[in-house]
């Protein structure tokens, strides 16, 4: 990495606007299985089931996300990048083995059914959801780590590759569904697996390649073990589940309403218009994260 710069609104924006295109390009993923999804034979039950399954998938898979913030703040050499990947190891290990109960017991059912208020018709379709998505938790986890050690060395305009390539191979899949008719709640959890473990891949691929070229050990970073990591992580965790139980949430108030489905359906729908612009400032953490070493050196 380039010790000493000259920290530009250009450098900055370089740096930046892939990484918003990206985020917005997340929200595109999300449009395109919600559109899929309205093919199919009574959309609002098929949605429905659809958001609450992610909805509780995004608890967990939140914290597998942390590991992109984490590690693009304190790994700096491949000693540094060494711990951070163990923890990640066991985070991904805690958030399977959650999703996994949830999944494949009756607390998931009782989570569905009292919490949610959902219907008994309803359930076996939001179960068969929450199956496929413990496999994208751990491709997602994966992603994001490499994902920290590429925006550690700027090379972001790989997150929006990752992105397109995502969504060709989402929207082709879509193609396929809507084209044989076969459209279910699952479908839109294949369609979201699909795009993660392809954009997972590239992730890992570039971020390995970056990996090589880092030193073994940076003497000007003190950052070496797993505890020194957790230091870091467990607050995100707590500010993070915070801010991401506000959309199960809502879930649980719509599911109050006489249309459950409708309600739900018509609200992920249009979030996910909001968010395709809100989206592109998601990122704006990174600069600082990425960029406070250089400005402390002025």
């Amino acid at each position: 990495m380039v010790e000493k710069e000259t920290l530009t609104t250009k450098r900055i924006l370089m740096f930046f606007i892939p990484l918003g295109l990206s985020a917005s390009l997340v929200i595109l993923s999300h449009i395109i299985i919600n559109g899929t999804l309205t093919r199919g034979d009574n959309p609002e039950v098929i949605i429905a089931s659809y958001v609450i399954a992610i909805s509780l998938f995004s608890i967990t898979e939140r914290l597998g996300v942390l590991l992109r913030h984490t590690c693009s703040a304190l790994v700096r050499d491949r000693v540094s990048f060494k711990a951070m990947a163990m923890v990640g190891c066991y985070v991904i290990v805690a958030l399977m083995a959650v999703s996994t109960i949830i999944a494949y017991t009756p607390i998931g059912i009782w989570i569905f059914t009292v919490l949610y208020g959902v219907k008994e018709n309803v359930i076996d379709q939001i179960v068969d959801v929450y199956q496929i998505l413990i496999i994208v938790i751990l491709f997602s986890a994966v992603r994001c780590l490499f994902q920290g050690v590429i925006i550690l060395n700027r090379q972001t305009k790989w997150l929006t590759i990752g992105m397109i390539i995502r969504l060709i191979a989402m929207y082709l899949l879509s193609l396929y569904f809507i084209h044989t008719g076969n459209i279910t709640a699952k479908t839109g959890a294949y369609i979201f697996l699909a795009g993660m473990v392809i954009e997972s891949i590239i992730s890992f691929i570039e971020g390995r390649q970056l990996v090589k070229k880092m030193v073994n050990k940076d003497q000007n970073h003190t950052v070496t073990t797993k505890t020194q990591i957790f230091r870091f992580y467990k607050p995100l965790i707590f500010s993070s589940l915070i801010i991401v139980l506000v959309a199960p949430l809502i879930n649980v108030f719509l599911g109050k309403t006489n249309d459950i489905e409708l309600a739900i359906a018509s609200y992920a729908i249009a979030l996910s218009i909001t968010q395709l612009i809100l989206s592109f400032f998601t990122y704006t953490h990174q600069i600082v994260l990425t960029f406070i070493k250089t400005i402390q050196k002025k």
